[in-house]
């Protein structure tokens, strides 16, 4: 069986997190987050990760949060008469972040998981249908194709492929490190220089039956029972740098950048039945440099007001191609923009919401099944109580809803006409921080 057939309909899982149950990439890590998606500004144990120059504008001494979210989702694709409906919970999503504020100088730490996804397709799912096209012009231009009988001089003697007895289970995650020093300049304005470590792993199991079909000899030539496991890996750095100001005694303004993350991933074989795969390949998978900006605003003792936003560079940053297409030349830069309100309801309850609107720099050009991105409004309440000066629990809930979206790839085979793919997904992230102050 041709190596790129399969190939095709596999690594695709591994080479993006951008498919089923993830969060909004390397957005939300922390359940103060969720409350309100406006912490850019934030000089909590938040800064760590959000704003690290207002560690300087926070609580004095060392602080430790743990904080972990549950993530519930949805996910329908419709091609055609083709409609999956998916539903999965992606329990586990841990989050480390500390913080040390002295007189002049402090420290901050975030590490994590901060991106990634878990995929399970079974049966005749439409992101096979989707990808047929692909795989059929794959196996006309390969040496197969003459194993086969055609004459492998560009005609297409196959024209169709279909598959059967379907299992995918996928899963890969980016673990993310961010570590650095900040320094207080004056009494109103601080900076912070930092690093950020970024590792990536995967996995895939994939099995099935594969048939192709010709318009003379009808479906013929079938594999059965192929099985497909591989591991991949790989990780990155990118340089922070943070600066928080203080204006007047009510108003912060703070931001953040972030460097490229140059991302070399590697593949390793595991299990190759059919031996299609290659023992050993290298993809990029990068992550965008950014800006972010954050805007509090202490309305009196009980209120304040947070905006929060950011812009991902993505046109400068590699993907690597995917079934034969790298969308690097067609994405468009992401932005989102967020408002946030906060109340201290008593001495010891404070109460957070907010709402988030992301801009995807994906289109309909660009957008597949296998690797998607889509515009979304995030809405989020929680609450943090303080039991005592040294402990507090914050608990949130934040809903991630997303419009319908479309793939330009229609696709049309010799037994399947044209279809465009619909995506629809909603999320509901439960999330909870712990946190210690010294």
């Amino acid at each position: 069986m041709n190596k790129t057939l399969t190939l095709a309909l596999s690594m695709l899982f591994l080479s993006d997190p951008a498919l089923a149950l993830k969060l909004n990439r390397y957005t939300g890590v922390s359940a103060e987050f969720a409350a309100s998606q406006n912490t850019n500004a934030s000089t909590t144990l938040d800064a760590a990760y959000y704003n690290p120059a207002g560690v300087m504008f926070g609580r004095d001494g060392f602080a430790i949060r743990v904080t972990d979210q549950a993530t519930f989702g949805t996910v329908s694709f419709q091609r055609g008469d083709n409609i999956a409906n998916d539903f999965g919970v992606s329990a586990i999503s841990p989050m480390i972040m500390a913080t040390y504020k002295g007189d002049d100088w402090g420290f901050f730490l975030s590490s994590g998981l901060v991106g990634g996804g878990v995929t399970r397709f079974s049966g005749e799912h439409p992101v096979f249908d989707e990808n047929r096209r692909y795989v059929i012009d794959s196996i006309n231009q390969s040496d197969l194709v003459t194993e086969l009988g055609g004459s492998g001089d560009g005609e297409e003697f196959i024209s169709d492929v279909r598959f059967a007895n379907n299992s995918l289970k996928a899963l890969n995650a980016f673990i993310g490190t961010n570590v650095g020093a900040t320094y207080l300049l004056s009494e109103d304005l601080s900076v912070a220089v930092g690093v950020k470590f970024m590792y990536t792993f995967g996995s895939l199991n994939l099995g099935g039956d594969i048939e192709v079909f010709n318009n003379v000899l009808d479906w013929f030539q079938e594999e059965k029972g192929v099985v497909l496991s591989a591991e991949q890996s790989g990780s990155g750095f990118a340089g922070i740098l943070g600066v928080h100001y203080t204006p007047t005694e009510n108003l912060s303004i703070a931001l953040r950048a972030e460097t490229l993350t140059k991302i070399n991933v590697t593949t390793l074989e595991v299990e190759d039945t059919a031996d299609i795969i290659e023992a050993k390949s290298i993809n990029r998978s990068d992550i965008a440099p950014t800006i972010a900006l954050g805007i509090n605003y202490q309305i009196n003792d009980t209120w304040s007001i947070q905006s929060s936003s950011a812009y991902y560079f993505n046109t400068m940053a590699e993907y690597g191609p995917l079934l034969g297409f790298d969308v690097s030349d067609g994405i468009k830069d992401d932005w989102e923009l967020g408002l946030g309100l906060t109340a201290w309801s008593t001495e010891n309850l404070k109460l957070s919401s907010g709402v988030l609107f992301f801009k995807s720099g994906f289109n309909d050009a660009i957008r597949t099944s296998n690797r998607f991105s889509m515009d979304a409004l995030f809405v989020g309440a929680g609450a943090e109580y303080f039991f005592s000066e040294h402990w507090s629990v914050t608990t949130s809930a934040m809903g991630m809803l997303y419009g319908d979206a479309q793939t330009d790839l229609a696709g049309e085979t010799a037994t399947m006409p044209a279809a465009r793919t619909t995506i629809d997904q909603d999320y509901l992230v439960l999330a909870l921080d712990i946190t210690y102050y010294l």
